[in-house]
């Protein structure tokens, strides 16, 4: 028998195929959820919401724009926060790629809405944490999945 038909090599290129068609199939579903366009729930401070959209909508692996609203309970608009947005993609060691991060910087642009511009590596599911602080202290933290197509 040759090494390229042998048992465990044809598992492994099963098993290749089918995390492929996975990652394709969430990557190009139209019925997947893009994340953009959400409140996320502010994890340190209930007093404050974070309305996140990302421009496309559905992103896209390349340039976005991100835009953060941030408001307090009482709908006030919070004017003087540092906002980030982390997008963070898992490492795939089957697939032979490290994890991505990218780090959108937003700034204040008007009334609350924090804006930025950044660049997805590549397209697939993608964590998103927004972070919101003000003279270094946590003020909320909000997460969320985008799918970049």
């Amino acid at each position: 028998m040759s090494p390229v038909s042998s048992p465990s090599h044809l598992r492994f290129l099963r098993m290749s195929a089918a995390v492929w068609l996975c990652v394709l199939a969430c990557a190009c579903s139209d019925s997947a959820p893009t994340g953009s366009g959400v409140r996320m729930s502010a994890a340190q401070d209930q007093s404050i919401t974070i309305d996140f959209k990302v421009n496309p909508d559905p992103p896209r692996s390349g340039d976005n724009t991100v835009n953060v609203v941030v408001r307090n309970a009482d709908g006030t608009a919070v004017t003087d926060a540092a906002v980030t947005a982390t997008f963070y993609m898992p490492a795939m060691p089957s697939m032979n790629m490290p994890e991505m991060r990218d780090v959108f910087q937003l700034s204040h642009t008007q009334e609350g809405t924090y804006s930025g511009r950044g660049n997805l590596e590549m397209a697939g599911t993608w964590d998103v944490t927004v972070n919101v602080s003000r003279s270094g202290e946590p003020l909320a933290k909000g997460r969320s999945t985008v799918i970049a197509k």
